[in-house]
């Protein structure tokens, strides 16, 4: 079986999430032939550094225009130069010949199933959403199955119209080391230092950070590490100006700084919360700018799996401490996190699904 996921580098969270799908996926027996394609990249491979310059743009330092350009593409899907995309989508899948098709991309299911009307290719194509937040540039008429993380993306799927059997839940993929990670304690050890995990960037996610690292650092019985990925500026002005910190550059090794920390302060993005998830890391995020973030924000609180600071006026050092304080609502937290985990982890193969459909196409024709 030979399946293609087909994604974007908008962001790290889809890509992240395709890499860990495919992950997935190659663990099944029989073992498909899984390739992840990032849609600009094959498409448009000439003007890839420059559509993804302009969005990080976009979203750094307009992120009120990009809400807005959100809303109105959610209230109204937009089908620019169908035709043309249609043609470059054919002779891209001509050198692929997939059996399945899976779209972890907004706004890409609409062209896939336009080229598969077009042109009486036979592949199943599949959704995977990767916010619980959502949008309605996720959403086609011709698609086989959806796969979302949540059962509130569910039934937010059912409003607009989407056939409750075509919807499956089944969290957001994460890479295999993190559902390798041995059971943690709830309650933190007598005595042990309460460690903190900065992630997302570090600085920028809460008001005046400077401040609330210094003030972080400066409380005894606590630890902080920062995980600076490849941004190296970062990396450079935390090793410098916080010598206490530990500044950890890009790493394969997240699932396990996640899994020995008792807090991770991040962005609400869909694939770390449910890195987060799967390691038993309760969340402190910052109020979101983005739409599609705070969403997941509100998924956060309401399912009991961490904090939002959604009040610019509060001091969010002092609700950190608090929170590390409160073994009670720690323990609450990772137990949510725990059954959450476990849900996720008894979903049917996806390939299985693929299965099903490719019979189901067979006995109709």
């Amino acid at each position: 079986m030979k399946i293609l996921i087909v994604t974007g580098r908008f962001g790290m969270g889809h890509y992240s999430a395709a890499e860990a799908l495919r992950e997935e996926l190659l663990l099944e027996t029989p073992r498909p032939d899984v390739e992840v394609v990032d849609a600009v990249e094959a498409l448009f491979p000439a003007f890839r550094g420059i559509v993804y310059h302009c969005f990080n743009f976009l979203v750094s330092h307009l992120s009120g225009l990009f809400n807005h350009l959100s809303r109105m593409a959610d209230k109204r899907q937009i089908s620019m130069f169908e035709g043309l995309l249609t043609k470059m989508i054919d002779r891209f899948l001509k050198s692929r010949e997939p059996d399945v098709v899976i779209v972890v991309l907004p706004g890409c299911s609409h062209y896939l199933a336009a080229c598969r009307r077009a042109t009486g290719r036979s592949f199943v194509l599949f959704t995977l959403l990767t916010d619980v937040t959502l949008h309605g540039s996720w959403i086609e008429a011709d698609i086989d199955r959806y796969f979302v993380p949540a059962e509130a993306t569910r039934q937010a799927l059912i409003r607009r119209g989407v056939p409750e059997h075509l919807i499956t839940v089944r969290g957001i993929p994460v890479r295999q080391s993190f559902l390798a990670l041995a059971p943690r304690p709830l309650v933190r050890q007598a005595g042990a230092p309460a460690s903190i995990l900065f992630m997302g960037g570090g600085l920028g996610l809460l008001p005046s950070s400077d401040n609330l690292l210094r003030r972080l650092i400066e409380t005894p019985g606590v630890e902080l590490t920062l995980i600076a990925g490849r941004n190296k500026a970062l990396y450079k002005k935390i090793k410098k100006k916080f010598p206490q910190i530990r500044v950890v550059g890009f790493t394969h090794q997240v699932a396990a700084y996640m899994s020995q920390s008792d807090l991770l302060i991040t962005k609400p993005g869909g694939i770390t919360m449910f890195e987060a998830i799967h390691s038993q890391t309760p969340l402190y995020v910052n109020k979101p700018f983005l739409i599609q973030e705070a969403g997941n924000a509100a998924w956060i609180e309401a399912m009991g799996i961490g904090v939002v600071h959604w009040d610019d006026t509060r001091d969010p050092a002092q609700d950190i401490l608090r929170l590390l304080d409160n073994d009670a609502q720690l323990a609450a937290m990772k137990q949510s996190m725990k059954t959450l985990s476990e849900q996720y982890r008894h979903v049917p193969p996806l390939t299985s699904y693929a299965v099903k459909q490719e019979k189901k196409t067979a006995s109709m024709e």
